[in-house]
């Protein structure tokens, strides 16, 4: 079982390898967008705070990867029991509602959380540090998942690309 578990870290390295370029130009971009200083904040909480975003960044880009080809190949499945007949809206939808849950789930916190983030501490609040990061990054793949389904919509309803699947609806027709 300790073998089980050693090997999750390794995949979780290489990911977060890979995904750490990503993270660092978001954070960068990011920055960019603020009214803030870089001066005006200390240099162990910007530390603190862009070891937090790309750790972040790597655990849930991996959890929203999943949840996206799920979330997909659930409406693909609907598609095929139903012969295609479902609109190729549908796809957009169901990424659009993924993106509004994701941008919602830093807005939902439970006594736990919202306690240890209003504790003092000096100098600056670690727990505020992973709140802010989580929710940045929550922000940016909810974001993504919104562009991303409305633009399938757009192609959609511009019938700028063909069904998804193969003619559902003829092979289904020539079945008994």
């Amino acid at each position: 079982m300790a073998m089980l578990g050693g090997f999750r870290e390794q995949v979780f390295d290489l990911w977060k390898k890979l995904t750490d370029p990503i993270g660092r130009f978001l954070i960068g971009w990011m920055n960019s967008l603020s009214d803030f200083d870089e001066e005006e904040a200390r240099d162990d909480a910007q530390d603190d705070a862009r070891e937090q975003f790309l750790l972040t960044f790597a655990s849930r880009s991996w959890q929203y990867l999943i949840l996206a080809v799920i979330v997909l190949c659930g409406v693909a499945i609907v598609d095929v029991l139903v012969c295609g007949t479902l609109q190729n809206q549908t796809y957009g939808l169901a990424l659009d509602l993924t993106g509004a849950v994701i941008l919602g789930r830093g807005l939902i916190k439970g006594p736990i959380p919202i306690a240890e983030e209003s504790g003092q501490f000096w100098g600056y609040s670690p727990p505020v540090i992973k709140s802010l990061s989580q929710d940045a990054v929550d922000g940016v793949f909810g974001v993504t998942f919104l562009v991303v389904g409305i633009l399938l919509q757009f192609a959609a309803i511009t019938q700028t690309y063909p069904a998804f699947l193969l003619n559902l609806q003829s092979i289904c027709s020539a079945l008994p």
